[in-house]
């Protein structure tokens, strides 16, 4: 999708218990990248208790996230929002393609995430190649997780790199071990005792014929090794967010972008 200086877009983020169990604590964030700026007062919350929406303060989604309490089984909600293009938009500083990440989160259940993204048109001509042709960008943008049982994860990295390239990422899965330097964007690690343990990842270039290394917020997660209590009997999967749209991806945070309007 493409948009413009001054364009402001609605995004989308929706979730749903797909699992057996009551989802406790589900904390929804989003990362809004730089070159976008959040309408004030355009984050609202919808749910069967919420079906006007409510309006939840501009900071809600950054920092730690909003805490919208507890979801019984098929138990859905979405926050919208709205962004706006910076019409002082520096491709020289800012990527032309603008990543946004959203993720999402429960009691025992491991943080999920998605992102999408947008291209700026910055000349306004209806055609990106030739704004960013030449610019060099890198950043991380996602740190996805993914429980394999018995203490085991699979930790895949995503990030922009326009006219660089990657040379490895860092793992510090904050056991206390050595961090694993790789040049692979996904792997699998077993911590060797249950708890509770923060993960980030740093993200290493060439570019230029030096080296970059970034991180950032969305490169890092936290996971918990501890089993966690059943409040159901275990007819099949436990707390699980899923989510639904058009086409059905199950497991996974549902996140959109559509373009709204000029102004």
């Amino acid at each position: 999708m493409v948009v413009k200086l001054g364009d402001t877009d609605s995004w989308l983020l929706s979730f749903k218990d797909t699992g057996n169990d009551t989802l406790k604590h589900v904390v929804l964030k989003d990362t809004i990248p730089e070159g976008l700026t959040l309408v004030p007062g355009s984050i609202t919350w919808f749910d069967t208790a919420h079906p006007n929406g409510q309006v939840l303060p501009d900071d809600a989604l950054s920092s730690g996230g909003i805490d919208l309490g507890n979801y019984a089984p098929a138990g859905a909600g979405y926050v919208r929002f709205r962004t706006t293009v910076d019409r002082d938009f520096d491709f020289n500083k800012v990527a032309c393609k603008l990543t946004n990440v959203a993720t999402a989160r429960a009691n025992y259940v491991p943080e999920i995430s998605s992102s999408a993204s947008v291209k700026v048109d910055v000349n306004g001509n209806g055609d990106t190649s030739d704004d960013c042709k030449e610019q060099k960008a890198f950043s991380c943008d996602l740190l996805n997780v993914k429980s394999l049982g018995n203490r085991e994860f699979r930790y895949t990295v995503k990030f922009t790199a326009q006219n660089v390239t990657f040379k490895s990422a860092t793992f510090n899965f904050g056991d206390g071990t050595t961090p694993l330097t790789t040049d692979k964007t996904t792997v699998d690690y077993k911590y060797a005792k249950a708890g509770t343990f923060s993960t980030k990842v740093n993200v290493t270039f060439d570019v230029n014929g030096g080296t970059e290394t970034v991180t950032s917020a969305s490169c890092a997660t936290t996971i918990s090794t501890t089993t966690p209590p059943r409040e159901l009997p275990d007819t099949g999967a436990g707390g699980v967010i899923g989510i639904f749209s058009a086409v059905t991806v199950a497991g996974a945070l549902f996140h959109r972008r559509f373009l709204a309007k000029r102004v």
